[in-house]
């Protein structure tokens, strides 16, 4: 993606910030983010920031599963409602395109494994919930001016990510302990697996969806690997004398989650450039120097 007037919502998170530094070599990036006091709630200031703007990455919003249990009206106001501003002043603007971070989450515990884009969603949360909302939301503003696109990311991990991440805190988390020789706990017998993708492929599936595909895709590594293996392996990498500890499961944590990511493969060209191997490398490695 070349010469383009790129707007991205959350652009000082995670993701956004990876996208910022991708994007802005060959684009015209603006970051429109709550720590500067810009906020999708906002319709005006959001009519007046997509002003020329091409493709709109929307990753803004709560993103806390379990503080959405507690305070379920702020993600009705600020996901599901700040996301319709978006849409609403893209549509006025003359926006070409809106990718969108959904989440895995959409599809609870529902058991079918890989999980497909038609698979079944029984979300368990407020945050799920706004989740799918948004996406049938994306659909009606989708049309010939304005294309939309929803991606579900699963497992997201790498360097930068916090310790208290809603994407993939297991890892993280583990990293640290791992390199101060802490236990590792692990809720239940471990044997539960996940998807993990490294936060580069989730890089390459944004752009790969700025540039082409309308609707919903799950995007994930395909490949899954259980908490038991994760743990092993950081603790290996690591060279940690760490020791594993198990503890009660989580009622309701789910226990096997998978993508199928055929879809995203076909119509976007989508291709994980990262095992779990050399991801956990890269981000056991920024760990290190921090």
């Amino acid at each position: 993606m070349k010469n383009k007037n790129i707007l991205i919502t959350g652009g000082k998170g995670f993701i956004g910030s990876y996208l910022v530094e991708d994007l802005s070599k060959d684009n015209n990036v603006k970051v429109f983010d709550i720590q500067d006091g810009k906020d999708i709630k906002d319709f005006e200031i959001l009519k007046r920031e997509l002003k020329n703007v091409d493709v709109v990455f929307h990753l803004a919003g709560l993103i806390s599963v379990e503080e959405s249990m507690r305070k379920p009206l702020d993600y009705i106001e600020n996901n599901i409602v700040g996301s319709y501003n978006l849409l609403k002043a893209a549509s006025e603007t003359g926006v070409k395109k809106i990718v969108f971070a959904s989440s895995a989450s959409v599809y609870g515990d529902y058991p079918e494994n890989p999980k497909k884009e038609d698979t079944l969603m029984i979300p368990k949360s407020p945050y799920a919930f706004a989740k799918i909302t948004v996406e049938r939301l994306m659909d009606k503003f989708n049309g010939n001016e304005l294309k939309t696109i929803s991606l579900r990311f699963f497992n997201i991990y790498g360097p930068r990510q916090k310790l208290n991440s809603s994407y993939a805190a297991v890892i993280p988390i583990f990293i640290s302990k791992a390199l101060n020789n802490e236990d590792l706990t692990i809720d239940g017998d471990g044997n539960q697996t996940r998807d993990f993708i490294y936060i580069e492929d989730i890089v390459s599936a944004c752009i790969l969806a700025a540039e082409k595909g309308s609707g919903v895709f799950n995007i994930g590594s395909g490949k899954p690997i259980s908490i038991n293996d994760i743990a092993k392996m950081i603790i290996e990498l690591t060279g940690s004398k760490s020791k594993i500890r198990h503890v009660e499961n989580r009622a309701g944590d789910i226990v096997h989650s998978l993508s199928d990511i055929s879809k995203a493969k076909d119509t976007l060209g989508f291709e994980p450039k990262y095992d779990i191997r050399a991801g956990l490398k890269k981000t056991i490695e920024w760990f290190k120097n921090q």
